[in-house]
């Protein structure tokens, strides 16, 4: 399911603000189903909103996910240690 989260964001960045709330809202809800890609998707949310500026729905979504499955990042991604620590600060900042 990792492909569908990439795919879902390129989604919604390509239509930008033109796209039905339907489509980030079955997004949360298979994120939010399948537990083997939380932590995945916790991640790939915080790289889509590193840009000054992304649409509405990746905001929505991305929100959405850090705030359920925030506590994912900590989780070495696939046994390997994360390069850097989070914190709360470098989450707020970033969303």
């Amino acid at each position: 399911y990792p492909w569908y989260i990439d795919t879902i964001l390129r989604l919604i960045a390509a239509a930008g603000d033109f796209m039905a709330d339907d489509v980030w809202h079955r997004a949360v809800q298979v994120i939010t189903n399948r537990p083997d890609v939380q932590s995945y998707a916790a991640r790939a949310m915080l790289r889509a909103i590193e840009p000054a500026h992304v649409p509405e729905a990746t905001v929505k979504i991305a929100a959405y996910v850090v705030g359920e499955f925030g506590w994912r990042l900590i989780e070495p991604p696939h046994g390997r240690q994360l390069g850097v620590p989070l914190d709360p600060t470098f989450l707020f900042e970033r969303i």
